[in-house]
């Protein structure tokens, strides 16, 4: 796959977890979560789908990016916050993991649901 390829699936992976995790920061501000709190969450719901499709694994696609691809990358996320560039690189390393961890958890329940409540579907890999 190349560095375009990449950096776009990277950007959209980023995102959803920036979207994410704002959801989260503004959920939790007053102390409690509430269904009103759900709006939060909509930006993460928008950017879900196009982060997910065919991301495999984010960590490897960053390690895999050339010089220049992890720069326009670091540029992307820099828009978005300030943050100096020694702390950049690791937090765009953590943000894929945590995008990741979401993904796999997600998959495990919905596997988990679709076992306990259709027996007789189809098991995936």
């Amino acid at each position: 796959m190349n560095d375009q390829e990449n950096l776009k699936q990277l950007e959209e992976a980023l995102q959803f977890g920036f979207d994410l995790q704002k959801g989260i920061t503004d959920s939790t501000k007053d102390g409690h979560v509430t269904v009103t709190d759900a709006w939060n969450f909509w930006p993460a719901v928008r950017s879900a789908a196009p982060a997910i499709n065919d991301l495999g694994n984010p960590i490897k696609r960053y390690r895999e990016l050339s010089p220049e691809g992890k720069d326009q990358l670091k540029a992307f996320a820099k828009e978005k916050f300030d943050i100096a560039d020694d702390k950049l690189e690791q937090l765009i390393e953590d943000t894929f993991d945590y995008v990741d961890t979401v993904i796999n958890i997600g998959v495990t329940l919905g596997k988990r649901w679709i076992a306990e409540f259709q027996p007789d579907a189809p098991a995936e890999g």
